[in-house]
């Protein structure tokens, strides 16, 4: 017979780890209009990837716009997602600067803002029931990425240096 002493301690453990997995499989549910806004937001944030990898900075930069634009229109909706708005706001905060600073800096600090926009995509990604993409690790330079093949990771960040790094993740 087991003593008490340690199964308590075992259930514990049984209901902190099924919590904490409940939590990683839900994802948030966001209301129609404001999830429709936040793909369209994703979806430029696939087409900034391949302009970055394809070394379009001319589009990179128009792209770098309508992802601002986008936010402002995401933003609009943000009034119908009553428990979900003070997260979201701050991931779409954190985007809007980072494009805004990306867009204003050289090309070494902009890569470090492209970096953390790509993060903050990312968490929408893993935190909101929205379309899933594969998402990918570079540790060479620490950046975290989505896009839409699966097969051939393509860093948007520094992509010159790392053509074959990065490796598909779970979130």
């Amino acid at each position: 017979m087991i003593k008490k002493r340690v199964l308590f301690p075992l259930l514990m453990l049984f209901f902190l780890f099924s919590s904490t997995l409940w939590a990683i499989r839900n994802k948030i549910e966001l209301p129609t209009q404001l999830k429709l806004e936040v793909e369209v937001l994703l979806n430029e944030g696939l087409v900034l990837h391949k302009n970055l990898v394809e070394d379009n900075l001319r589009q990179a930069t128009k792209t770098m716009r309508r992802v601002l634009s986008q936010k402002k229109r995401v933003d609009k909706q943000l009034s119908k997602a009553k428990n979900t708005r003070p997260h979201l706001e701050k991931i779409l905060n954190a985007i809007q600067v980072n494009m805004e600073n990306a867009l204003s800096e050289d090309a070494k600090n902009r890569d470090e803002y492209l970096k953390a926009t790509f993060e903050q995509l990312v968490q929408i990604l893993k935190v909101f029931k929205v379309t899933e993409y594969p998402v990918f690790f570079c540790s060479k330079n620490k950046t975290l990425w989505y896009q839409e093949d699966k097969r051939k990771p393509r860093t948007p960040v520094s992509h010159k240096l790392y053509k074959t790094c990065g490796h598909s993740i779970q979130i």
